[in-house]
């Protein structure tokens, strides 16, 4: 499944899990990517990620509206 994923400015996307891995391109804006075990990435357009199936992890985005696939 592909989605185009859009957040406001200062928006916490609390932890989460999902049934299998993640991929996810910042398209727009920057972010903080905590996951469980990891240090935070910080992260800005143009960078990716991955998340393996039900590992917890979170998003915070930063002073400008972000814009993603995932």
């Amino acid at each position: 499944m592909l989605a185009l994923i859009e957040v406001e400015a200062g928006e916490y996307v609390a932890r989460h899990t999902h049934p299998g891995l993640e991929m996810t391109y910042l398209l727009e804006g920057e972010a903080t990517l905590s996951v469980d075990g990891r240090a935070d990435q910080p992260m800005k357009a143009a960078d990716w990620f991955e998340v393996p199936a039900g590992v917890p992890h979170s998003v915070r985005i930063g002073d400008k509206p972000g814009k993603a696939l995932g």
